[in-house]
């Protein structure tokens, strides 16, 4: 937590109000260990999955890589950045199913409320991420898309927190 506290405070033009608000919802919603730390990919989604005609191949871009709890990576991969306009964890797969999927597949049970805490931090950190990348990032379709990705977790994280 610290770390994104720092992190928000060094990123040009990312102080929003929404921020102290997630800060704030985050200490008081901060979940309880979940067992034994995993090793967490810390990017986990669709883009980083290599499939081919005989199904999955590999798992790329292991450089946030760390141990930590599973959650984490299984909220990163439902932010509303990675629905690709869908509405659908990665574009493919519903919220429900893609929990359910996860437990069946871990035999882990997910705890709703450590899962939620997951996501807003998740949708913090690649708010602060958006915002660095819009800094370096010429006019242009790609700067517009980090715009439209920072505009959509902006409004992601005040109805995330505010219910």
């Amino acid at each position: 937590m610290e770390r994104w506290r720092r992190a928000a405070t060094a990123t040009p033009n990312a102080q929003l109000p929404i921020f102290g608000a997630v800060f704030d919802w985050l200490d008081r919603n901060r979940p309880t260990s979940s067992g034994n730390p995993v090793l967490v990919h810390g990017d986990f989604r669709t883009g980083n999955l290599i499939y081919d005609h005989t199904g999955f191949v590999s798992v790329l871009d292991w450089e946030m890589a760390h141990l930590g709890d599973a959650l984490e990576d299984v909220a990163w991969a439902q932010l509303i950045c990675w629905q690709l306009g869908t509405g659908r964890v990665g574009g493919l797969v519903n919220r429900n199913s893609w929990a359910k999927q996860y437990e069946r597949a871990s035999g882990r049970r997910i705890d709703n409320g450590s899962l939620r805490f997951w996501e807003v931090l998740g949708s913090l950190k690649m708010s602060i991420l958006a915002w660095r990348a819009i800094q370096v990032t010429a006019d242009g379709k790609e700067r517009s898309l980090l715009e439209q990705i920072r505009a959509d977790l902006a409004r992601e994280l005040a109805t995330q927190v505010a219910s």
